[in-house]
């Protein structure tokens, strides 16, 4: 309607933790009916509705009005419009929700970022300082640290770092929460997520390329399954610069491309094209499948891979092929295939060997090319995760054929469609290492049978045929040393000893040489003697050197040394292995009383009590659980650390939660030497609420001002419960700040009181004051002031 006001502009509401029970809200007058002609202050008013519900009607001009008698912590929601007096014509509704004394959720904590080493994952973050809301948040009680959607720790306020230490060789994904010390606990939505890697780099990369997908990209989890079936450190990605651009740091790379057209195309200008190669110029050792990779990729844009394994441009192929058969170096392999199939690319061979062909012609599927540079590369099409398992090979069978014998096919490319991509599920990196199982290792003797007609291969399973390429790759032959653990920590008492292990193992070839090896302290060490100091260990066995400890000659502190294991391994002549003994002094956890009794509480009400937690030892002493056998007893610390002689005040509370008489125990668990669990006996009485008996149940509620005032050191309050239901009586400082909780539990009709001893909830006095109590039982609510004077 033209004549119908515009309606109020800019509203807003607010209310903080400083006024618990009120909201503000705050507009701008309207100037102009719908139609622009002028709207005079006198002549409309502004209609608030709480919840539906009007709660005041304001003359313009004021543009802001404070809501009272509200409940803390409830969303109240606010439609608010002009309302012209003389015609009761309205403008459109404008609407505001606000919590009363301001959102009780905290912010979520921001600027999360982390780093991964090779032992611990170290994260830091920014504490928030408002509420949800964008109020101020005074009752901010921890930090929540979440790893893999799991609690793992919580941290003090204005800690803002943590670090972990979770199982060595994964990819974890950290969060943080803030959560408050409200009962129930308010915990903020999740911070940003950062993922960190925690281990040491691994030897071996799976890369498999962004674009793949389905099939294809599980592939790489069969390549990843099966290096660490052979003993090898692993780390499945699909980022080839996972760990840096340097390539180098790997003992090798396998790459997973695809099959049209779940495949990922390597382009000719993308820098993974030109990281492989120098890779493999400078020593790298390559596994690379695809099904276009090879000869279609190159000729639409993509990156030209065939010099790496010395292959001629070929045809582009069909979906032809059922199973592989080993030639040459994998003589004797032979799969079935069950792998997505199509346009499979028919390699062409100029230099390189043949080590795969088509099971039903005579196209060759794979390759391997000892000289690229100085590495080495295998290149295979179908992919490695759809070949099937053969409990019972083949036979031995020699099938040598050389790039010579290979039939030329010219290359014949037709533009292929690619369909619209399917949606691909999240891509999970992983990682692992199980040293152990080089142990068992198919050895070359075990895959290998030497006859006159060349080597054959006597295997039948993606494990076997790992161990294969990985041997036809490089990784066999001499002597391998391989050490574990390659750190030790240890830590004694004064004057104490102990022992230690360290296990040396020679991972090569079963034909290969023996490994020799000597192992040398450097600096010495009085404190750490190493047997045996050398040892030869064949091909596949283990010895065990044991590290004794004594530290009767040391004090106090932190000892360290090299262990320098020299051998014959050419790829690892000279291995470290760091030691560290700590001489730690003992803690003794001493209680200044170990019982402790409590006067008669009012039920609903608590006392607390002091008792001082001594180390009374030489060594820090570390607290890590204090547990209550009674709910009804509590304390205000749940771990701590003491230094040598330091002390702490632990304060025990009692809050009885029915009448009668309460027994129990704090258990104090910690690191001290004599004793791992202290124990505090507790005792305590519940005794019922003071009732007020005239005979004559009241008809309203009250409560009455309290007597006396000023008062010092106690004061009593009077109130009245007409009916049944719970009542609040709850203790404020000027600032909104909750002091201390009276009264928190149901009442039957009666009259009652209560008192006050000038205590807050944790039992500390509190300074002289103006302070104010609310009373609020139902709907009723009633706040009053009182004067607390030392």
């Amino acid at each position: 309607d033209p004549l119908d006001p515009n309606p109020p502009a800019n509203l807003a509401a607010y209310s903080d933790y400083t006024t618990p029970s009120s909201i503000s809200l705050t507009w701008n007058d309207p100037t102009n009916y719908f139609n622009g002609d002028t709207l005079l202050p006198g002549d409309f008013t502004i209609e608030i509705e709480r919840d539906g519900a009007p709660v005041a009607s304001v003359a313009a001009g004021n543009g802001q009005y404070s809501d009272g008698g509200l409940n803390d912590g409830q969303l109240y929601q606010y439609a608010v419009y002009a309302k012209v007096t003389a015609t009761d014509s309205t403008s459109q509704v404008v609407e505001v929700e606000w919590h009363a004394g301001g959102s009780p959720v905290p912010a979520a904590p921001d600027n999360l970022a982390g780093t991964g080493s090779a032992v611990a994952a170290v994260l830091t973050w920014s504490d928030p300082a408002t509420q949800s809301d964008g109020t101020p948040l005074d009752d901010l009680a921890e930090i929540r640290i979440y790893r893999n959607g799991v609690q793992v720790a919580t941290v003090a306020p204005g800690t803002e770092s943590y670090t972990d230490n979770p199982p060595l060789g994964f990819t974890y994904a950290y969060t943080v929460t803030a959560a408050d010390n409200e009962n129930p606990v308010n915990e903020s939505d999740a911070s940003n997520a950062v993922q960190l890697f925690v281990g040491s780099t691994p030897a071996f990369l799976v890369w498999v390329g962004p674009d793949a997908a389905a099939e294809s990209a599980e592939s790489g989890d069969s390549l990843f399954a099966a290096l660490l079936a052979n003993g090898e450190s692993a780390f499945l990605s699909n980022d080839l610069f996972e760990f840096g651009a340097d390539l180098s740091i790997y003992e090798g790379i396998f790459v997973v491309l695809g099959i049209f057209s779940n495949n990922h195309v390597i382009g000719s200008g993308d820098p993974e094209g030109p990281a492989l190669q120098a890779y493999l110029q400078n020593g790298g050792r390559l596994y690379l499948e695809g099904g276009d990779c090879f000869n279609y990729d190159p000729e639409v844009g993509g990156y030209n891979i065939r010099p790496w394994f010395d292959l001629d441009d070929g045809p582009d192929g069909s979906g032809d092929l059922s199973g592989i058969t080993g030639q040459n170096d994998l003589s004797a392999f032979s799969f079935s295939y069950n792998g997505e199939n199509n346009w499979m690319d028919e390699l062409q061979p100029l230099g390189s060997t043949p080590v795969w062909k088509n099971n039903g012609n005579t196209d060759i599927s794979g390759v391997f090319n000892p000289a690229f540079g100085s590495g080495s590369a295998i290149g295979v099409v179908p992919s490695f995760g759809g070949l099937v398992d053969n409990s019972a090979p083949l036979g031995a069978q020699s099938r040598p054929l050389s790039a010579g014998d290979v039939i030329r096919r010219p290359g014949e490319k037709t533009l292929k469609n690619r369909p619209e991509a399917l949606t691909r599920k999240p891509f999970v990196k992983k990682a692992g290492w199980y040293p152990e199982r080089k142990k068992d290792r198919k050895m070359l003797s075990d895959l290998l049978k030497i006859t006159p007609r060349g080597i054959e291969i006597l295997a039948g399973t993606k494990a076997e045929l790992m161990a294969a390429y990985l041997a036809l790759l490089g990784y066999s032959g001499g002597p391998q040393l391989f050490l574990s653990p390659t750190e030790v920590l240890e830590t004694v008492p004064p004057g104490a000893s102990s022992t230690r292990s360290v296990t040396v193992v020679n991972t090569g070839s079963s034909s290969g040489e023996d490994l020799m090896f000597t192992v040398a302290e450097n600096p010495p060490a009085d404190w750490l003697t190493v047997t045996p100091e050398s040892d030869t260990l064949n091909a596949g066995s283990s010895a065990d050197l044991t590290l004794s400890f004594d530290a009767a000659a040391l004090g106090i502190g932190t000892y360290s040394t090299t262990l320098e294991v020299s051998s014959n391994d050419p790829a690892n002549p000279l291995a470290t292995i760091s030691v560290e003994l700590t001489v730690e002094g003992i803690a003794v956890l001493t209680l200044q009383h170990d019982s402790l009794a409590f006067d008669t509480v009012t039920v609903g009400q608590n006392a607390s009590r002091m008792v001082y937690v001594y180390n009374t030892g030489s060594g820090a002493l570390n607290v890590s659980d204090i547990i209550a056998s009674d709910p009804a007893f509590s304390a205000d610390h749940s771990a701590f650390s003491l230094p040598a002689g330091d002390s702490l005040a632990l304060t025990v509370t009692f809050a009885p939660a029915m009448v009668g008489d309460y027994s129990g125990e704090l258990k104090i668990v910690s690191n001290a030497a004599a004793a791992d669990t202290a124990r505090i006996y507790l005792h305590g009485t519940g005794g019922a609420m003071v009732g007020i008996g005239s005979g004559v149940l009241p008809e309203t509620f009250a409560v009455g001002q309290n007597y006396p005032n000023p008062f010092n050191p106690t004061t009593r309050i009077d109130f009245q419960v007409p009916a049944a239901g719970a009542v609040e009586l709850t203790i404020y400082n000027m600032l909104g700040q909750k002091v201390r909780t009276l009264v928190e539990q149901p009442f039957a009709p009666g009259y009652y009181h209560a008192e006050w001893d000038g205590r807050n909830d944790l039992g500390a006095p509190v300074s002289s004051g103006i302070y104010l109590y609310r009373f609020q039982a139902g709907a009723f609510q009633a706040v009053r002031k009182m004067i607390f004077m030392k």
